[in-house]
C-alpha cells in the first residue's frame, strides 16, 4: 500500500498543542487503511497495515457503501488519526484525488473539533496568534459564507478550496464560534460524501456515456454467474469496466494453479468471454477451461467453451 503520511494543515506544532508531544505520530505508527471501491460507491477490498488491522478488528467492510465505511473508520480513530486512502481504477482520477482530500479535511475538522471540546487547544499559542495576522481572501470568505447558507449546495471543489486555518480566520473576523464552523464544515463534507452526492456523479457520468440503465444484474449476480460457469473455482476479484462501449463485469477466479477470467454483460448477464492462464508445468491434457477445441478427447467437456459448437453440445 502506498503510504501518504497525513498531517492536518494546522501543522506539527499545532498538533503538539492539541494533545501534547505524544500525539505527534511517526509515519510507521499511524493506522493505515486503503479502501478500494467500485465507481466510488461500494467498498470491494480493504488493505491495512498492522495498526490499521487492529483498528478495524471485527469489521467486515467489503460491500459497504464508501461514506459509511469512512464514517466507521473515523469513529474508531476519533482519539487519534488514521491514514485513509481511497483507490478506484474505474473512477475519474481527479474525482478520486478530490475524494481523498475531502476525507482528509473531514478527519482534520472532526479531530480538531473534539480537541476544542476537550479544552486541549491553546489558542494563545503563537501558531493561532500568528494566524490572526493574516487576512482571509475575499474569494475564500465568499465560499465559507456560502457553506453557512443552509439552502445553498456547496460543491466538493469549493469545500477543498479552503482549510480549517481559513475557517479560524473567518471565525475571528466574523466573531463566530470556531468549533461551530468546524461542525458545519464536517457536515457539508458528509453531505458530499453521501451515496446520493459525490458517488452519484460517477454513476451519472457512466449513464451519460452509455444510454442504457446501470440498473443491470448487479455485481452479486455477476459473481454468481461466474461461479456457476466455473463451479470448482474460487472468486478472487471482480471489476466493473467498459469494453467497446459496453459495461461488463470482469470476474477473476482461481482453481488451484489456474487463473480464470470471465467477462459478463453488466446489463443482460450474458457471458461474453471466458479465458484462463495456468503454469507451464501443468499437464497439457488438463484443459477444462480451455476455450480452444484443440483436444479431440475432451470435446464433450465444454463447460467453459464459449464457442457455439452445436455438434459438441449435442
Amino acid at each position: 500500500m502506498k503510504k501518504k503520511f497525513w498531517i492536518a494543515s494546522f501543522s506539527i506544532a499545532a498538533i503538539s498543542v492539541l494533545a501534547g508531544a505524544s500525539a505527534v505520530f511517526a509515519a510507521n505508527e499511524l493506522p493505515s487503511v486503503e479502501l478500494e471501491t467500485n465507481q466510488l460507491q461500494k467498498v470491494i477490498r480493504v488493505s491495512t497495515n498492522q495498526e490499521g488491522a487492529d483498528l478495524l478488528k471485527g469489521l467486515q467492510m467489503e460491500g459497504m457503501e464508501l461514506d459509511d465505511a469512512v464514517d466507521l473508520i473515523l469513529y474508531r480513530s476519533r482519539e487519534s488519526q488514521t491514514e485513509i486512502t481511497v483507490k478506484d481504477k474505474n473512477a475519474d482520477k481527479e474525482k478520486v484525488a478530490q475524494m481523498n482530500l475531502l476525507i482528509d479535511r473531514l478527519q482534520e475538522a472532526e479531530y480538531l473539533e473534539r480537541q476544542i471540546d476537550l479544552q486541549k487547544v491553546d489558542f494563545t499559542d503563537p501558531y493561532w496568534q500568528d494566524m490572526k495576522e493574516t487576512t482571509l481572501s475575499k474569494e475564500k470568505e465568499k465560499q465559507i459564507t456560502s457553506m453557512l447558507q443552509e439552502k445553498k449546495k456547496v460543491s466538493a471543489t469549493e469545500l477543498v478550496s479552503f482549510t480549517v486555518d481559513d475557517l479560524y480566520r473567518y471565525a475571528e473576523e466574523q466573531k463566530l464560534s470556531f468549533s461551530r464552523l468546524l461542525d458545519q464544515y464536517a457536515d457539508a463534507i458528509d453531505d458530499i460524501l453521501d451515496w446520493d452526492g459525490f458517488a452519484k456523479e460517477e454513476q451519472k457520468k457512466a449513464q451519460d456515456q452509455k444510454p442504457q440503465s446501470l440498473n443491470g444484474i448487479g455485481w452479486e449476480k455477476a459473481v454468481a454467474l461466474a461461479q456457476a460457469k466455473a463451479p470448482q473455482a474460487k472468486v478472487t476479484d471482480w471489476d466493473l469496466d467498459r469494453e467497446h462501449g459496453k459495461l461488463v463485469y470482469e470476474i477473476e477466479l482461481r482453481d488451484g494453479k489456474k487463473e480464470i477470467e470471465i467477462t459478463i454483460d453488466a446489463l443482460t448477464g450474458d457471458i461474453l468471454d471466458a479465458k484462463q492462464d495456468w503454469d507451464d508445468d501443468l499437464s497439457d491434457n488438463n484443459d477444462r477451461y480451455d476455450d480452444d477445441d484443440d483436444d479431440d478427447d475432451d470435446d464433450d467437456d465444454d463447460r467453459y467453451d464459449d464457442d457455439d459448437d452445436d455438434d459438441d453440445d449435442r
